[in-house]
């Protein structure tokens, strides 16, 4: 379980959290590339999270690595 520290009427108190979901987001240069490569390995793709510039790779039950084009990667970071 991971602690993390809150600010509350000027007093730090512990707030226990636990991440429901994991998403980590990689940029790539050639989706179609990258998803035949991950999907010869073995992995499942979530249909939901997938599209022209993503393709959500389903590493675990609650832990994805979304698969994003460089350009619209990028937009993220603006």
């Amino acid at each position: 379980m991971h602690k993390r520290l809150i600010r509350t009427n000027n007093r730090l108190e512990r707030n226990n959290t636990t991440a429901k979901q994991i998403f980590m987001n990689l940029p790539v240069k050639d989706l179609k590339k990258t998803t035949a490569f991950f999907s010869k390995l073995g992995f499942a793709f979530n249909p939901q999270f997938t599209n022209g510039n993503a393709a959500c790779v389903v590493i675990g039950k609650n832990i994805f690595a979304m698969l994003l084009v460089e350009k619209f990667f990028s937009s993220f970071t603006k």
